[in-house]
């Protein structure tokens, strides 16, 4: 026991000074701890929740910070405990609770590897730092052995971290290119390793506050839609796996519907490289589509295979025109308006009618 203790914590104090990432750190200390997830969980009032996890699940933790929680009480009653305590799901819940908790019917029933939690709760104030260790109910909670192992590495991973977040090396945004980042007409959101917002410009600013479409939740970037919601998370998990060497092609961009009932924001990502290979960054820019110079039908012949008519109703949909008024204002009936959308959307290889509008867009260099 006492040579894997050592091993482990060679890694994290490697992993502090930017030799490993997040998820090898992690993946070490899980491995060790025979545990099937580990997660590091920094929570404070003014940015949220913040986390590394093993395996590496950018999607995951979207959904966590975003939408689980704001509304898991297992944070707060950390808080109320002294630091330096070992913490799990059945020391701060009671059984009707969990049978009632959104986080154990609905989260766990897409990850069954974390409905027991074991962590040591270490807190400063209002902030906590939390590593933690998750377990499927078939293999049941940590044992004497695990929790002991976790006591003892536990304030290395928190050390590790601290150490790593003071001396990050800033993306591009820090450099002379800082002046150019922040007058860019679109908005740019630059991203780290666990989805959390490093940087925004002005312009991404603005569309955030604009009309409720997208949020703030702490440091993570979201939608009220929740459909939108989840598009954009599996947006910046695609970047961020493509980051890892788990992808290699960068997802196509989303279209997100406006609350205000507006033309909807497009949202591509891009991969960034960070000042060494352990602190890559994603990119997302955001264009308000009512300020974007949309194709004419002749351009849409132009670049694609789809016909006269197939091009110019693909136009009055990229300007809202809905298939039952373009159907009445051209003397059709809307079976056939639909059945021409049908035939363009499978020439340009699209699933739907966003995915559709998004590769016109694409390809039209709009």
């Amino acid at each position: 026991m006492a040579d894997r203790i050592e091993s482990t914590i060679d890694a994290i104090h490697a992993g502090a000074h930017g030799h490993l990432d997040w998820s090898s750190i992690l993946e070490k200390t899980a491995k060790t701890a025979r545990v099937e997830r580990m997660t590091l969980l920094i929570f404070d009032p003014e940015n949220g929740v913040l986390q590394q996890t093993w395996p590496f699940d950018p999607e995951g933790l979207h959904l966590y910070a975003t939408t689980y929680a704001p509304f898991d009480v297992r944070i707060e009653r950390a808080l109320s405990r002294p630091s330096m305590q070992i913490i799990s799901t059945q020391n701060l819940m009671s059984p009707a609770e969990i049978a009632q908790c959104p986080f154990h019917q609905e989260f766990v029933r897409i990850y069954p590897d974390s409905w027991h939690m074991t962590g040591l709760s270490m807190r400063s104030g209002r902030i906590l730092a939390a590593p933690l260790m998750h377990s499927s109910a078939r293999r049941g909670p940590a044992d004497e052995e695990q929790t002991k192992f976790l006591s003892i590495i536990g304030p290395h991973l928190v050390s590790a971290y601290q150490f790593r977040t003071a001396t990050a090396t800033l993306p591009p945004k820090a450099s002379p290119f800082e002046d150019a980042f922040d007058a860019m007409a679109d908005g740019m959101v630059v991203f780290d390793m666990s989805g959390s917002i490093v940087t925004l410009n002005p312009a991404a600013r603005t569309l955030i506050e604009a009309d409720g479409t997208l949020r703030l939740v702490g440091r993570t970037l979201s939608c009220e839609d929740r459909a939108s919601r989840e598009r954009l998370a599996l947006l910046m998990g695609a970047v961020l796996r493509f980051q890892a060497g788990q992808t290699f092609t960068l997802p196509r961009p989303i279209l997100v519907k406006r609350a205000s009932g507006a033309m909807p924001l497009k949202i591509s990502a891009f991969a960034s490289p960070g000042a060494n290979r352990a602190q890559p960054y994603g990119v997302l820019t955001i264009r308000d589509m009512a300020k974007a110079r949309l194709p004419s039908a002749e351009m849409i012949r132009q670049v694609t295979p789809l016909s006269n008519a197939e091009a110019k109703l693909c136009e009055a949909l990229l300007v809202g025109t809905s298939m039952s008024a373009y159907a009445d204002a051209n003397g059709l009936s809307e079976h056939t308006v639909r059945t021409q959308f049908k035939h363009a959307r499978g020439k340009l290889n699209a699933s739907n009618q966003a995915e559709a509008m998004v590769t016109l867009m694409r390809l039209c260099g709009s």
